[in-house]
């Protein structure tokens, strides 16, 4: 499996909630990722709850600073390293607070 197809399955499925709420998905996709042993369906639900998440952090910044021009944007980028491969999702929603 190719977790960039993956991605692109979960995006299908949410990209258009994303678009009615103007939130831009910036996508950097390594090319040729090495296939990964896991279960689509399952890992596609992993995204799409982090898109959720995503979602949710950038409407509730818009939410603490009404009439600011910020574009929501969701960053999605993937990348492999010797044996491994990864995936990285970022928003400009507000944060986990540190504690």
């Amino acid at each position: 499996m190719n977790l960039n197809d993956v991605i692109a399955r979960s995006l299908d499925f949410f990209s258009q909630q994303l678009k009615l709420r103007d939130i831009r998905i910036i996508m950097d996709l390594e090319e040729n990722l090495p296939m990964i042993k896991a279960d689509p369906n399952h890992l596609e639900q992993v995204f799409v709850n982090l898109l959720i998440n995503a979602r949710d952090a950038i409407e509730e910044q818009h939410n603490r600073t009404p009439g600011a021009q910020q574009e929501g944007q969701i960053t999605i980028r993937t990348h492999s390293k010797r044996r491994s491969v990864s995936a990285e999702v970022r928003d400009t929603g507000t944060g986990i607070p540190m504690t």
